[in-house]
């Protein structure tokens, strides 16, 4: 599983990292966990505001913080 997380060092951003990881490593998964900073790549990857979280390529939430739940619904769902 591919995870991505795009944004710069802002206290979202940072936020929806630390989530994303808690999450994985509830979940127990054995996922790549990168996070995008670059502008340039961000605005590559499609990303209109951050944070964002991209799963397995398809981008999933972008210009919040989402709950736990929904990360671990959203991971959940990828799996599958």
């Amino acid at each position: 599983m591919e995870i991505k997380i795009f944004g710069t060092r802002c206290h979202k951003c940072n936020t929806l990292e630390q989530f994303t990881r808690a999450v994985v490593g509830e979940m127990g998964l054995d996922a790549s966990i990168t996070k995008v900073e670059a502008l340039l790549d961000i605005i590559n990857s499609g990303v209109i505001r951050t944070p964002a979280l991209m799963v397995n390529g398809k981008l999933l939430v972008w210009g919040r913080v989402p709950e736990k739940d929904e990360i671990r619904q959203w991971i959940s769902d990828a799996r599958e």
